[in-house]
């Protein structure tokens, strides 16, 4: 199986409109099945180059139960996708992770981002590893999508911030 190229983008002033506007089709859809929505991953720091997928975290009282009215909205429901209790969903331009209000996944995952949109000097070195990764992705065309040498790479560094 060949991995599809990670592309690094610059920031783009639009990715926290195109969050906005994602998150509120997403909220009129689950109702109040939709506790809370967070936009994290590289779009939500300014001046941070990453994917241009739009990540976003919802946090639902009964994730099974919003799984029709994502898929209506064009998400694809792909399991937990190698992350415990995490109901894992994407379409072209977004990819949504939605757990129960208790995951340790929410708070560590706007942690990180709050860490890189305060620390200049962390957000920079974070972006070089990134575009490096990706650089180099080119060497490991085998390696499974899920665990290409560009995430695997990512998740080394990030223990260190």
């Amino acid at each position: 199986m060949v991995s599809k190229l990670i592309e690094i983008a610059r920031y783009d002033n639009d990715w926290p409109i195109q969050f906005e506007e994602e998150a509120a089709v997403i909220k009129k859809a689950l109702g109040d099945n939709c506790m809370d929505i967070h936009h994290i991953g590289s779009t939500s720091v300014v001046g941070l180059s990453g994917k241009p997928i739009i990540d976003i975290i919802v946090v639902s009282s009964n994730p099974s139960a919003s799984i029709q009215q994502l898929e209506s909205l064009g998400y694809e429901y792909k399991g937990e996708l190698n992350i415990p209790f995490r109901f894992y969903f994407s379409r072209p331009g977004f990819h949504l992770h939605m757990y129960m209000p208790d995951s340790p996944e929410v708070q560590l995952n706007l942690m990180f981002r709050d860490y890189l949109r305060s620390h200049l000097d962390a957000c920079l070195d974070y972006m070089q590893l990134k575009q490096k990764l990706s650089d180099e992705q080119k060497h490991y065309k085998d390696a499974p999508p899920m665990f290409s040498h560009y995430t695997l790479g990512k998740a080394a560094k990030t223990k260190t911030f």
